[in-house]
């Protein structure tokens, strides 16, 4: 059995960062929140419209056709196998590196000449 937590002493807990201005920590996550809306939350936006249209192969008339695209790409037999094939290749890569990354790790346990060496230079 494990024992409970024992609560930490009076002076060991370390302080929490207070703020002389209320504004000033939202100014310091502004950067950041503006970076992310403009390199990944509007292109994914338009993105998701676009897929959502029918063009012309010369893009002079477009038309919404909402999840028609979506609907005629899942029914299509071929892209259904593409993505049968991604996947096991994706489960069967990770799964070599792993056993491969193991038996080196291994190794790197056994060698007892060189041990140093190996070890840096595996890394």
């Amino acid at each position: 059995m494990v024992p409970p937590a024992s609560s930490p002493r009076s002076g060991s807990v370390t302080p929490r960062v207070v703020f002389p201005n209320k504004v000033l920590p939202y100014l310091l996550v502004a950067p950041q929140l503006a970076i992310t809306l403009v390199f990944f939350y509007w292109p994914a936006g338009q993105a998701f419209y676009q897929s959502m249209l029918r063009q012309d192969p010369f893009g002079l008339r477009t038309k919404f056709v909402w999840f028609a695209n979506f609907r005629k790409v899942l029914a299509d037999p071929a892209y259904l196998n593409s993505i049968k094939v991604t996947v096991v290749f994706s489960l069967a890569t990770a799964i070599v590196a792993m056993c491969v990354a193991l038996l080196l790790a291994v190794m790197a346990e056994k060698v007892v000449r060189g041990k140093g060496l190996y070890r840096t230079l595996l890394i």
